[in-house]
């Protein structure tokens, strides 16, 4: 009996050893990333160009010259994206060449972008053409205007630019204001012009609110349902219980957010919505 209970001690101590080997192993020995653990490590890859600096016109590719290989040899090219960034020199960029790719380390390689001799930037005019949007369409802003012909853009080579608007007012309600609207082209340069825009009453939505816009402090409560006023539809009566609403507003920051109101389980009312502005201060 002696005995077995020697050897009883001998193989739980044994044990015991066995499972602090393991735990060390495992916390200690296995790579992390994030804070989390993993199994397996990032791979490593490079990303090689045929020059360091790429000539641009308006036919150039920013993938020309390009290979990207893994640690194991593995053909990556097609994983890899590129970003351009202006610098200090209208005719001088930084391209950013880049693999998002699970299982890859996230790493970074640049090259020197040189723009033809003749590019001078980007350009944007304004006709002076009164320009209105409805209250409830203003997050549609940048491509309405886009839309209306009332800007001009030159991406430095004769093409077009993405245009985007931005407000300088932060409560959006009916009235005229005064808005910056940006030219951008392939290399992040931009241009710049004001426009005038008036803001008029909600286009017709049988989605009735009690109001267009409202501001409240941060952390404040807030249920946009409880600005739902009425969406009477012809033969089916008030269908405000079925009114839904899509709340990006976040209580805790500061900013202006755009509330979208839609009406569920009627298909012929499906692209009915209207649009409540929230200004948190």
């Amino acid at each position: 009996m002696r005995n077995f209970s020697k050897i009883l001690t001998a193989v739980i101590a044994a044990l015991c050893v066995a499972v602090l080997v393991y735990l060390i192993f495992f916390f200690e020995g296995s790579p992390q990333y994030n804070g989390e653990i993993t199994t397996a490590a990032q791979k490593e890859y490079t990303i090689s160009f045929d020059s360091d600096e790429l000539m641009y016109t308006k036919d150039t590719d920013f993938m020309q010259g390009v290979k990207a290989i893994d640690e194991n040899g593995k053909d990556l090219t097609d994983s890899v994206t590129v970003s351009c960034k202006p610098t200090g020199n209208i005719r001088k960029k930084t391209l950013t060449y880049s693999i998002n790719k699970a299982g890859y380390k996230i790493l970074t390689f640049e090259r020197v972008l040189i723009v033809d001799g003749n590019y001078t930037g980007p350009s944007i005019t304004y006709n002076g053409a009164e320009f209105e949007i409805p209250v409830d369409k203003i997050a549609n802003l940048s491509s309405e205007i886009a839309k209306s012909g009332i800007v001009d853009t030159d991406d430095g080579f004769g093409g077009k630019c993405s245009v985007s608007a931005h407000f300088n007012s932060e409560n959006i309600t009916v009235g005229d204001y005064s808005v910056t609207v940006t030219a951008q082209n392939i290399f992040g340069d931009s241009a710049s012009v004001k426009i005038s825009v008036t803001v008029t009453e909600a286009s017709s939505s049988i989605i009735k609110l009690k109001a267009s816009s409202l501001s409240i402090n941060r952390g404040d409560s807030f249920n946009p349902l409880d600005y739902v006023g009425s969406a009477v539809y012809k033969g089916y009566g008030d269908l405000s219980s079925q009114v839904t609403a899509e709340n990006t507003v976040d209580t805790q920051t500061a900013g202006v957010y755009t509330v979208e109101y839609r009406i569920k389980g009627i298909k012929e009312l499906e692209n009915e919505k209207a649009y409540l502005y929230v200004t948190v201060n």
